[in-house]
Order: C-alpha cells, then sequence, then structure tokens
C-alpha cells in the first residue's frame, strides 16, 4: 500500500458529494460555532469585568473550542470510514473523551506557543509531531494524554515529507478560505478534514501493516 495522494484528493471529493447528510451542512454547522467563539473572545476581552470573571469566561470558551475543534476530524473519520453520520456529528468529541479531548487540544497549542517563542519556525515541530493525536485520542480507548502524542509522532516516523506534501498541495484551498474571510470554509475545511482524515487512516494501515503501530 503505496502514498498515492491523487487517489486520496479523488475519494475525499467523493465522499464530499456522496454523504448524507452533506459534509457541507456539518462544515457550515462548525463554521457558524468558531466564528461564534471568535466573536464570544472578542466581547470578553474588550468588556470592563473583572480579571477573575473575565479569565473563567476565556476558560470555558476555550474548553468548548477544543473540543469543538476535534469533532471535525471525529467526523471526518466517520465519512472516511463510510460509518452513517448526523449533523449531530459536528460535536462528536462532546459525546465521549471530552476531557481527554481537552487536555490533547491545550498541551497541543502551548507546545506550539513554546515552539514560536523559543525559535520563531520552531513552531513546526509540534505542530508535525503531534498533528494527529486528536484522532488517536479516537482510536484508542485507553491510551493516555501524553500516549496519543507519541502515538501521532510514532505513526508519522518516515512519513514527514508525505504529510507536507498534502499540506502544500492544500495552499490554494487555504488561500481562498483567507481571501473570502473564512465564508469559503464551509467547503473547504471539510474537505481538506477528509484528506488529513484518509490520509491518518493509511498512516494507521502502514503501522499495523508493518507491526509498528499496534497495541
Amino acid at each position: 500500500m503505496d502514498f498515492d495522494l491523487l487517489s486520496m484528493k479523488l475519494r475525499a471529493k467523493d465522499l464530499m458529494k456522496s454523504t448524507v447528510p452533506s459534509p457541507r451542512i456539518v462544515g457550515l454547522v462548525q463554521g457558524g460555532i468558531t466564528f461564534g467563539f471568535v466573536m464570544g473572545v472578542y466581547f470578553i476581552s474588550f468588556r470592563n469585568m473583572d480579571t477573575y470573571r473575565g479569565f473563567l469566561y476565556l476558560a470555558i470558551l476555550e474548553l468548548l473550542y477544543l473540543n469543538f475543534r476535534a469533532s471535525s476530524p471525529w467526523y471526518c473519520l466517520k465519512v472516511s470510514r463510510e460509518e452513517k453520520t448526523a449533523v449531530s456529528d459536528a460535536f462528536a468529541a462532546f459525546k465521549k473523551k471530552a476531557l481527554k479531548v481537552f487536555m490533547v487540544g491545550l498541551l497541543k497549542d502551548i507546545c506550539i506557543l513554546i515552539g514560536m517563542c523559543l525559535l520563531l519556525v520552531g513552531f513546526i515541530f509540534p505542530f508535525y509531531w503531534f498533528r494527529f493525536a486528536t484522532y488517536v485520542v479516537n482510536d484508542y480507548d485507553e491510551i493516555s494524554v501524553f500516549g496519543a502524542f507519541g502515538k501521532s509522532r510514532e505513526l508519522l516516523k518516515g512519513h514527514y515529507m508525505e504529510l507536507l506534501k498534502i499540506d502544500m498541495s492544500n495552499l490554494g484551498w487555504f488561500a481562498l478560505a483567507y481571501f473570502t474571510s473564512g465564508l469559503a470554509c464551509f467547503y473547504v475545511k471539510p474537505y481538506t478534514t477528509l484528506l488529513y482524515a484518509e490520509y491518518y487512516d493509511y498512516l494507521k494501515g502502514q503501522a499495523e501493516l508493518f507491526g509498528a503501530g499496534t497495541e
């Protein structure tokens, strides 16, 4: 089983067309909630309120956002595996392992921030090392938070150039989302996340084939 980016892209596009309910609908729901998160942070940051209350509200928003952010790849994994889906899967990470999902997302963001502070491009290392930690949490019930980070690195060992190739191939989609102020995300986000879900399953299959990622 060789890496075939073109086949992954074609399959992701076919799944976008054939899946019911449409990933575009789920993407629209997720886009609306992401916009609500940004507005919530803006509202809290600029209102005159005491520090304790502001911090508490921001912490609650962050908790909700990190779990919501993880729901997108979890939903796309179900689509990629041709499992039954529903619009409620836009909140998949709230249904199970919510605390673990939050901790993985928070620690990953902290690692990226530290990497940026220590070295301007230092964020690249945790960004790629821990890219699929959230996916791992979905698939391995007993795995710990740090175990999810380790498993992500293990799955990606020897495959970083493939992932970079996928990222580079998606630059046009990311630019479209940026220059439309996020309006194109209802299509771009489900498609690109589906593509990464396809690639994660490829990595998992490679690990199982060669006995490097089973537990």
